[in-house]
Order: C-alpha cells, then sequence, then structure tokens
C-alpha cells in the first residue's frame, strides 16, 4: 500500500485517505489517523479532496429504506400468478356451469323423448287391444285361428258331468268355439287362455276344475286339425270381489305373440 491511499472497508475499492464515503458502495469510512490532525488534512492542499467535492459519490442509504429490486420483482410475480390462478378457477366455474346447464337439458330431453315414447307405445298398444277386443258371440281372429266364445258366466258351485260331485268357490266357465284356419294342426293347451279382471289381476285356466268339464267340451291337449272347429270350456276361479272380466287369447305357437280380447261383459 502506497502512502496516502487506503481501501474501503466494505468492498475494497481503492480510496484517498480524505475521502469519507466509499465512491463505490457508498459506505461511510473511518478517516485515517493522519488525515484527523496535521497540515496534510486541510481542503484545499494538492492531492486532497473533500468529500462534496468527489463526482458522483452517492450518500449512504438512510438504513431501512432502502428498496430490494428482487422483494419487488418477486411481489410482482407473485401477483401475476394469483391473478392466472383466478382466471382459471372463473374459467372452469363458467365452463361447469355451461356443462351442468347443458346436461340438465340433455337428461330433460332424453327424458321427454322415453316419456314421449312411453306414452305412444302405450297409446299404440292401448288402441291395438281396443282394435283386437270382441264382445261375446263375436270372431276374435288370432293369426291363423279364429275363436268364438258362446257364453260365459260367474258361477259359486260346479257339478261333476254325472251330478256326483260339486266344487264351491267363486268360478267364471266360459265355452267357446276354436276353429283352425291354417295348414297345419294345432294343439291347445291352457296356457294360451288367460283371464284378466278389471283390477289387472290375471287367472289362469283352473286345472282342478277339468273334471267338471264334459268330455266332449274338454278339448286341452288334443290336435285340432286344419280346416276344423272344436267346442271347447274352460273354468277359471277368481277373486270373490273380481269383476269387468276380459279373455286374452294367444297364439297356438310358442314363439309367435298374437293376441285377441273378448270382453265378457261382467
Amino acid at each position: 500500500m502506497t502512502e496516502g491511499t487506503r481501501f474501503c472497508e466494505n468492498c475494497g475499492t481503492e480510496i484517498g485517505q480524505t475521502i469519507n464515503f466509499c465512491p463505490n458502495c457508498g459506505v461511510a469510512q473511518r478517516p485515517a489517523p493522519e488525515a484527523s490532525t496535521g497540515p496534510t488534512s486541510r481542503v484545499g492542499e494538492p492531492g486532497q479532496i473533500s468529500t462534496p467535492e468527489v463526482l458522483n459519490v452517492p450518500p449512504p442509504p438512510p438504513q431501512g429504506q432502502g428498496h430490494s429490486w428482487g422483494r419487488i420483482f418477486l411481489g410482482g410475480c407473485g401477483v401475476l400468478v394469483l391473478l392466472f390462478v383466478l382466471l382459471v378457477a372463473c374459467a372452469a366455474l363458467v365452463g361447469r356451469g355451461g356443462n351442468e346447464d347443458r346436461d340438465t337439458s340433455e337428461v330433460a330431453e332424453s327424458d321427454n323423448k322415453e316419456k314421449a315414447k312411453k306414452d305412444s307405445g302405450s297409446s299404440q298398444k292401448q288402441q291395438q287391444s281396443q282394435e283386437s277386443t270382441v264382445a261375446i258371440g263375436q270372431t276374435a281372429t288370432v293369426a291363423d285361428a279364429s275363436w268364438v266364445v258362446t257364453s260365459a258366466q260367474p258361477r259359486t258351485q260346479l257339478r261333476s258331468q254325472f251330478g256326483t260331485q260339486s266344487k264351491q268357490g267363486n268360478f267364471v266357465v266360459v265355452d267357446f268355439t276354436f276353429t283352425n284356419n291354417g295348414d297345419e294342426s294345432k294343439t291347445l293347451t291352457q296356457n294360451i287362455i288367460t283371464l284378466y279382471d278389471s283390477s289387472g289381476r290375471k287367472s289362469s285356466a283352473d286345472t282342478d276344475t277339468f273334471s267338471y268339464i264334459s268330455n266332449e267340451k274338454n278339448i286341452f291337449l288334443d290336435q285340432v286339425n286344419p280346416g276344423v272347429s272344436k267346442d271347447g270350456e274352460v273354468i277359471f276361479s277368481v277373486a270373490p270381489d273380481a269383476s269387468g272380466f276380459v279373455l286374452e287369447l294367444r297364439n297356438t305357437s310358442f314363439f309367435k305373440s298374437d293376441k285377441a280380447y273378448v270382453d265378457l261383459g261382467f
């Protein structure tokens, strides 16, 4: 180190003996011992300048009031990130609301279509049922066969053919004529005849009452050849309060669903 030269205590920059503040970092410097006394400490002597005369020497910043550009930058970035998150959340909520409205609309439209389809099917089925329902004495056609219910009546007692046996209860006795209009023989079973009441209750032919049907009218399990008509009878056990009976007649073929209906009138 040469005489009259010293270095900043903070950053190490070379400074003069009479410099009170470092021209590089602005940190205050402790005066050199020889600069505080003696003739060399006087202002204006050659090689010495006072601190106010040093160009571009910033004063020391006030303690606690300096600005940190790093902190400002980080704070700005944080604000931008927060704004971005809020925008994304708002867009998600708007999109979700639109999707919910669309989903609700689609569900409502689907329900309306399904309801309309059911109503149409129900109306069509009801119309077909009305068109295929006949009264006693009229012909009910089921595919290539025809039925004519000749009589139907409620009974509370059944008697065997020779009157030796009787059975108490609530019964509906139906007499009919079956005609095979097809090209092949048909076999009648009790499963192709069903009785419904006004409450929708379904009754099948009562097999326990077959002994109360005369032999010539007990045609179930008999074959009916093409072009042949046979008279038959079927008996149903019903509830005491049942009424509004309708007879359902189905196709003799198990794989076909043709039906016709006969209103029994009571």
